[in-house]
């Protein structure tokens, strides 16, 4: 898999903002609701990333603009 430390990267923001999902209903409210939607955030920019580059995969085509 081309640039999978971005896949995996993704995959752990995510399990953390579920993970604070969850705990944000047992105890600090306001600071797991934050690190729930940086992760999602994160999650999202990271899969972009890895889309990007695993669509480039260092090679570059010829346009017809080019």
């Amino acid at each position: 898999l081309p640039a999978s430390s971005f896949l995996l990267a993704a995959y752990l923001a995510a399990w953390i903002a579920w993970a604070a999902t969850v705990v944000e209903h047992l105890f600090f409210y306001t600071f797991f609701n934050v690190l729930e939607h940086v992760g999602y955030c994160a999650n999202g920019v990271l899969l972009l990333i890895w889309c990007w580059k695993g669509l480039r995969n260092g090679v570059r085509e010829q346009h017809a603009h080019d």
